[in-house]
């Protein structure tokens, strides 16, 4: 199977991690659908889940939104998520410790691809 075959003419963008796929689809929800029995058709000890949405889809912690000048990323939060970090009267080294407050604030800064929701994330 070859790149310019049904399958794949309607991928723009394939990304992986791990176990995650990221792929920006260029045709119908019905030949998206296909696509996928089609690959999970592929190998019987892999089985893929299909998520879609023309406005905005969750990706490794990232919420990546359309925008009329391509995409903006935001922090996605799970329904689960409780907002809380370690304790700091645990048992861990005090350099991890007073470190956590910077690594959350850079991983914002470099998550959120606007300064306004930069801004906003701050304020949660």
């Amino acid at each position: 199977m070859y790149l310019n075959d049904y399958p794949f003419l309607n991928i723009v963008c394939w990304k992986c991690y791990i176990d995650d796929v990221l792929l920006i689809w260029n045709g119908t929800e019905s030949d998206l659908n296909s696509f996928h029995v089609w690959l999970n058709g592929v190998n019987t000890n892999l089985k893929f889940t299909l998520t879609y949405d023309t406005a905005s889809i969750p990706y490794l912690g990232i919420l990546i939104k359309s925008h009329e000048d391509g995409f903006v990323t935001d922090i996605f939060h799970k329904l689960t998520d409780t907002n809380k970090l370690l304790e700091y009267s645990s048992c861990h080294s005090r350099s991890l410790k007073d470190n956590l407050p910077y690594s959350q604030f850079l991983r914002l800064r470099r998550l959120c691809s606007t300064v306004d929701t930069y801004r906003r994330e701050l304020t949660k």
